[in-house]
């Protein structure tokens, strides 16, 4: 009787032996190595400069001049001068009204900023005083920049006015305007 009771122990046991080795075998080969999957963000910058093709369209050349000559009092997004866009400045850049800024600074070309600065594109009529397209380039021509305006060219007038119409689904993209 013993030795029967040893010959299934003993047998219990190999047993054991041969399950754990054939578990660690088809775990190697069913059970993948962890996979680390890393998400990525693209992350774009809202203050960079907007790429400008070779022979860019009106619009295009529009959205270059809107970020070099209006995005810093309009906005990225042409939400106006809002604490939100402010925060994306530099620290020494977020108060447009100090002295150095807008402020009580004579020796630069710095002209008086209002406290409210309108959006320019929105979805509910940030343009409806102009009912043209003609109108608007007559106000940016004679209004904009602030410290000099008439400055621009007037194709690059043209090209604001397309962005800025194209913007707030007034104008069907690649329309041209101008004379």
């Amino acid at each position: 009787m013993i030795l029967k009771r040893g010959f299934w122990i003993g047998l219990v046991i190999i047993g054991l032996v041969i399950l754990s080795a054939l578990l660690v075998f088809f775990t190697r080969r069913v059970v993948p190595s962890i996979i680390t999957i890393t998400p990525t963000v693209q992350v774009v910058e809202r203050l960079a400069e907007p790429p400008l093709p070779a022979n860019p369209t009106q619009y295009e050349w529009g959205r270059y001049l809107y970020w070099l000559n209006c995005m810093t009092c309009h906005g990225d997004r042409g939400q106006g001068l809002t604490e939100e866009f402010r925060i994306l400045w530099d620290a020494d850049h977020q108060n447009c009204w100090e002295r150095g800024c807008h402020a009580g600074r004579t020796e630069d070309q710095g002209f008086p900023l209002p406290r409210t600065i309108p959006a320019v594109i929105s979805e509910n009529g940030a343009l409806l005083p102009f009912a043209t397209a003609d109108a608007l380039y007559q106000f940016l021509r004679t209004t904009h920049p602030p410290q000099h305006p008439g400055y621009l060219p007037d194709d690059q007038y043209w090209a604001l006015t397309t962005y800025l119409l194209v913007q707030n689904n007034r104008l069907a993209p690649g329309q041209v305007l101008g004379p």
